[in-house]
């Protein structure tokens, strides 16, 4: 839990301090990634993120049963790809680094670990994508639901 809610604080100063560089800009992390690597960060940032939104709606009592069922069912979906994207990632980054060792089979090892972290990234970002539009109740971008009045 204290790491989970650590990588959470990260994740938001990561996110201010880019927003702050970027000046004000349109981008996201995501839009700002330059490569695979850095998109699979920025989609895992924003699993974590998300992710909090949601289970502090679904702790909301006066939020409907049926806005925190969606946002069960999305981040079920969403957490095992987040999960394996960041697996991924550590695949991908220790074939890089045999790469640069010059580890016999290192070319062939990347080769692979590069395809896996992108199909991962794919598909997590068509998972997370469900969740941000679960806990937001529209699109990415949005803001969180406000709770229900019991009108």
């Amino acid at each position: 839990m204290f790491i989970r809610r650590h990588l959470y604080g990260i994740t938001l100063t990561v996110w201010a301090l880019v927003a702050t560089a970027l000046g004000g800009c349109a981008n996201t992390p995501l839009s700002a990634a330059q490569d695979t690597a850095q998109r699979a960060y920025a989609l895992y940032g924003s699993f974590v993120i998300i992710e909090e939104q949601g289970a502090q709606i679904v702790r909301n009592p006066s939020v409907d049963a049926a806005v925190k069922s969606g946002i069960r069912v999305a981040d079920a979906r969403a957490k095992p790809s987040a999960d394996a994207l960041a697996g991924a990632v550590r695949d991908y980054l220790t074939a890089q680094a045999a790469v640069t060792a010059g580890g016999t089979g290192a070319t062939a090892l990347l080769s692979t670990a590069t395809a896996n972290l992108q199909r991962w990234v794919t598909q997590a970002d068509t998972d997370i994508t469900a969740l941000i539009t679960a806990v937001t109740g529209n699109t990415p971008g949005a803001v969180a639901p406000k709770p229900s009045t019991g009108t």
